[in-house]
């Protein structure tokens, strides 16, 4: 299944900085086994009571009637119709007849007999053409699983095909997904030249292809028709799909009008004629922009050391397909602190501000950085080249306001003055035209808050009010009337909330509300019904976070971790709108800032295996080197799932339940409090209650051999069975910064005054069910708790009993994430 388009992967560059666009690799082999196939534990080559055989060329295969009938269609059929198979016993099936070799067929039968298959890159095409024949439907869809996963430019047009062949569809949507985002890439190939009339009609009718501009879409249509002057007879029926009202008028005479295959048809240059006096008489048809949700988008991060001073930014991008972050360091820094950020393809708009007691515009500024030249452009009075220069604001200073970019032009709402003054106020910079223009305010006042556009219109919500409150409402403004409505208000109050646009709803994430309290929640708008719909909450709780999506999945990056002292956390979760479920990712190395960034149409985008990615080595996981290399001595060098997926939640900071009772579990805590603990001698930061003596001795152990090049910990574990009294006489010597106990002996140490646990800052409970489930330690765990400070962070695991869990919450006053 391979195609003639060129295997030399073409290289992105983003900022300057090279990123190779390849996928995910995969095993070139995958073991499927199913509970529910009946099992003839009988082997495919040695049946001694077999009733029927199979031939196949000059081989024979003994097999059963009534299994092989119970098991596979085709057989089941067969032995109940009329035909002389049925009498004799013998099955004959040349290879011709049936498009598959004995080696298929005994790889089929031994799934049917025994419930195991191993599908290769090798066989799957002979696995699909004996299931399809057999009408085997769990081998074609297992196969269809391990195809879709492996789509490529150089082989989608043939997986196409053959699935046409075979009348599988049900593999179509994925097929097509692919196409759509790949097809301007892919209108290069011989295939695609190839590609029939209808087939092509098809694609050009679709909404979700993926281009830069419709002048992508002549060209493909172009290209398609030299090919072969003959098409020529298509040609304005294929013009016909060209959404010509999102071109201009110079274009289409300059430059459609003008090619050769056009002006020589009369049908299309009648065609292209009529269409010019439409466009000049405002009659033609207006045509929505393509737009492709299952897009490759890469993600460029820019880190904000101090968002209330200067601050010295660097940069790091991140491609959710390989869930890598990289840093080009080619991008010069920049100083200044900015307080809002717009993507309008591949142009990232900065709103700059230096927070101060007096105005002063010359500290106020718009600026835009092109990612594909790597250049930037601002409005900033010291900047000598007048050519680079945005003009000054219409209104006063202004900070937290909100940007949205629609055709072009950049809306600005909102936000309040150095004097704190809210704002309702809308401006729009003309990139065109280098201008700024006042526009109709706001009915509302808003500081902090979203902006988002669907269908030309700009939409705005929740924010801060004049009276420093939290707002639930929202409101419309139509470009083209110079009005807002209102729209109905949302289920929670926010502000300083991220949102974004997906399949024409618009989602909102987490903020803050009146208290100053972080949000989880997530919601979504959708403009036609006027409705808010509440979604799943995530994992963390953020504020100030950014987000964007990519192959059709929604990234949430970062988030104010608390106010005083400001600081940012770093961890990276992803939501699927099919299933609304959040799933983390790789942690940013830094706490950024992150826009999103299209690929090219003209790239090649790989196959998003995104569902089942997780961090493959400890390295990933940017810990301290020393504890690493601890990591490394002690022989693990790639973490479990559970490890995967929970280390970074917990060196984030963030409280969390964990109800797996899996491999990695102790040492994913003990590696995560190990990361960011700061040891101060005279305190005890980490608390971790297990219920037996042997498992403290266990954990333990595990610190002290993670903690190996580490900086001295004192590590200590108190249980029953040793004499209080000996316990004490530690303590009164030495302050561990590590403690591991049982609840009971832990409580008795702390009501006596020998154990100190004002200061920890990491409290774990271990095997939650055994203790929870005992009401001696339940009584001494929630005692224990309540001499925890609120700030304390709270890791539990193997959290199965459903009691337990709503224990856990009850007791931690929601403080779990």
């Amino acid at each position: 299944m391979e195609s003639s388009i060129d295997s030399n992967i073409p290289t992105f560059k983003i900022c300057g900085f090279p990123l190779l666009l390849v996928g995910v690799n995969l095993p070139t082999t995958v073991e499927v086994k199913h509970s529910e196939v009946h099992k003839g534990n009988i082997s495919v080559t040695n049946r001694e009571a077999s009733d029927v055989m199979i031939k196949v060329g000059e081989k024979t295969i003994h097999a059963h009637k009534d299994f092989l009938a119970s098991t596979i269609p085709f057989f089941r059929d067969l032995f109940n119709s009329n035909m002389i198979e049925c009498a004799n016993g013998e099955i004959n099936l040349s290879s011709e007849f049936c498009g598959f070799n004995l080696a298929t067929l005994e790889i089929l039968l031994d799934y049917a007999y025994n419930g195991c298959l191993t599908i290769s890159t090798d066989n799957v095409q002979d696995l699909m053409l004996g299931a399809s024949f057999l009408r085997i439907e769990s081998v074609l869809d297992e196969c269809s699983e391990f195809i879709k996963r492996r789509l490529t430019v150089e082989n989608i047009f043939s997986i196409l095909y053959f699935c046409r062949s075979i009348a599988y569809e049900r593999i179509n949507s994925d097929i097509y997904k692919f196409l759509y985002k790949n097809f301007v890439y892919l209108s290069r190939s011989a295939e695609f030249l190839e590609m029939a009339f209808d087939d092509l009609i098809f694609f050009l009718k679709r909404d979700t292809l993926y281009v830069d501009d419709e002048k992508q879409i002549f060209e493909i249509v172009s290209r398609w028709i030299e090919f072969d002057i003959e098409r020529r007879q298509y040609g304005a029926r294929l013009l016909e799909n060209v959404r010509w009202n999102l071109l201009t008028a110079e274009y289409i005479s300059e430059t459609v009008r003008k090619t050769e295959w056009v002006m020589n048809t009369p049908e299309c240059t009648a065609f292209i004629d009529k269409t010019k006096k439409r466009i000049q008489n405002k009659a033609i048809d207006v045509r929505s922009k393509r737009v492709c949700e299952d897009r490759h988008v890469i993600f460029f991060g820019y880190r904000r050391v101090d968002d209330f001073s200067n601050d010295v930014c660097s940069f790091h991008v991140y491609d959710p397909i390989t869930n890598i972050w990289t840093n080009p360091k080619s991008i010069r820094p920049f100083k200044h602190s900015f307080y809002g950020t717009r993507t309008d393809g591949y142009n990232i708009f900065f709103r700059r501000t230096l927070r101060k007691e007096i105005p002063d515009p010359d500290e106020e500024w718009l600026e835009m950085y092109n990612t594909l030249t790597d250049e930037w452009h601002t409005d900033r009075n010291s900047i000598e080249n007048s050519a680079s220069r945005f003009p000054d604001y219409i209104y006063a200073v202004r900070h937290c306001s909100s940007l949205a970019v629609i055709d072009g032009k950049v809306y600005m709402t909102g936000g309040e003055n150095s004097y704190e003054h809210h704002l309702s106020s809308l401006e729009t910079y003309d990139t065109t035209s280098n201008e700024w223009k006042a526009l109709a305010s706001m009915n509302s006042t808003r500081t902090c808050h979203c902006s988002e556009v669907i269908e030309g219109k700009l939409y705005v919500f929740g924010g801060v009010g004049d009276f420093a409150d939290s707002l639930d409402s929202g409101e419309c403004y139509d470009p083209e009337t110079d009005r807002w409505t209102p729209i109905s208000s949302m289920k929670y109050k926010r502000w300083a909330s991220k949102s974004l646009v997906y399949n024409n709803h618009i989602y909102v994430f987490g903020g803050s509300c009146d208290d100053n309290t972080f949000l989880d929640s997530v919601e979504r708008y959708d403009p036609v019904a006027n409705t808010w719909t509440t979604l799943k909450k995530m994992i963390h709780k953020r504020s100030y976070s950014s987000a964007g999506v990519s192959c059709g999945k929604i990234f949430v990056f970062g988030s104010m971790d608390r106010w005083m002292p400001y600081t940012r956390t770093n961890t990276v979760e992803m939501y699927d709108p099919e299933t609304n479920t959040w799933e983390e990712r790789k942690p940013m190395p830094y706490a950024l800032m992150c826009s999103p960034i299209s690929v090219p149409a003209s790239y090649p985008a790989p196959i998003a295996n995104l569902e089942n990615i997780w961090i493959t080595e400890f390295r990933e996981l940017n810990l301290k080197e020393e504890l690493l290399k601890g990591i490394v001595d002690c022989g693990l060098m790639h973490p479990t799932k559970v490890q995967s997926e929970f280390i970074p939640r917990a060196i984030s900071g963030n409280n969390y339940i964990c109800e797996l009772d899996a491999k990695g579990k102790t040492s994913s805590f003990v590696i995560s409090t190990l990361q960011q603990l700061e040891p101060i001698d005279g305190q005890i930061s980490v608390l971790i209650l297990v219920p037996s003596r042997e498992m403290a001795s266990n954990i333990q152990r595990e610190y002290a051999r993670f903690s190996k090049y580490l900086e001295p910990n004192k590590i200590a574990a108190f249980f029953g069975g040793v004499p209080i009294k000996q316990n004490k006489e530690y303590l009164r010597n030495n302050c561990p910064h590590i403690v591991i106990g049982t609840p009971i002996r832990m409580l008795d140490l702390i009501q006596s005054g020998s154990l100190n646990i004002a200061n920890i800052q990491h409290f774990v409970l271990d095997e939650c069910d055994r203790m929870m489930g005992n009401s001696d330690m339940c009584d001494a765990v929630l005692k224990i708790f309540k001499s925890t400070k609120g700030h304390t962070q709270i890791m539990s695991y193997d959290v199965l009993n459903k009691n337990t869990r709503q224990k856990l919450l009850d007791i931690y006053e929601k403080r779990i994430t």
